[in-house]
Parts: structure tokens; C-alpha cells; sequence
């Protein structure tokens, strides 16, 4: 009788390791492949799905690097000047003074 390997355990690995990396570490496909039991083109496939959702970062072809949270989700900071500006445009006042008066409160 042989023994029954259980899919549960490869991707409770992933998981873990996964869970482990902090931003800037980097993670090999292949190392992260042999550490788990799950097959490179299934670790590449959650590496490239995490990448999208701008978890990862893929610095080369089999080689990713962990994000910073706020890296990908906070914008880049708008001047207040530009701001106020951009809104006069929005609502056809061009002077920053008006622009500032005529875009709608946010309190």
C-alpha cells in the first residue's frame, strides 16, 4: 500500500511561507516549488496572481519580490494648488481662488 500525498498540505505550505515574506524579500519560483510539493507552474500561477493584485513585484523571469501594502495601494500626494485648480476646471472657473469656492465641500 503507498502512501496518499495530501494537496491540502503543499498549499497550507504556500500559504505559511507565503504569509512569512516581508516586503523587499525575494521568492524563486522553483525554491518556493521544491519547499512546498505544489509544481512550479502552479507556484508561478499564484506568484503572477499576486502580482496583479500588486502583492508582488516580478523582477525576473522566475523571481519575485514582496511589496509594500501602501506601496500599492496609496496614490501619489496632489499639491493643494493643482487640486483646487483641477476642480475650478472640472466645474469651468480657471482662476485658483474661484476654483477653490466653486468645487463642491466634502464636509
Amino acid at each position: 500500500m503507498t502512501a496518499r500525498h495530501d494537496p491540502h498540505v503543499g498549499w497550507n505550505r504556500l500559504e505559511a511561507t507565503l504569509i512569512t515574506i516581508k516586503p523587499g524579500e525575494t521568492i524563486a519560483v522553483d525554491a518556493l516549488a521544491t519547499e512546498t510539493g505544489l509544481l512550479p507552474e502552479t507556484v508561478e500561477t499564484v506568484l503572477n496572481a499576486l502580482t496583479k493584485a500588486e502583492l508582488f513585484e516580478q523582477k525576473e523571469k522566475n523571481i519575485f519580490v514582496r511589496r509594500r501594502l501602501l506601496q500599492a495601494v496609496v496614490p501619489p500626494a496632489t499639491p493643494a494648488a493643482a487640486t483646487a485648480s483641477d476642480h475650478g476646471r472640472r466645474y469651468g472657473v480657471t482662476s485658483p481662488t474661484r476654483a477653490a469656492r466653486a468645487a463642491p465641500s466634502c464636509s
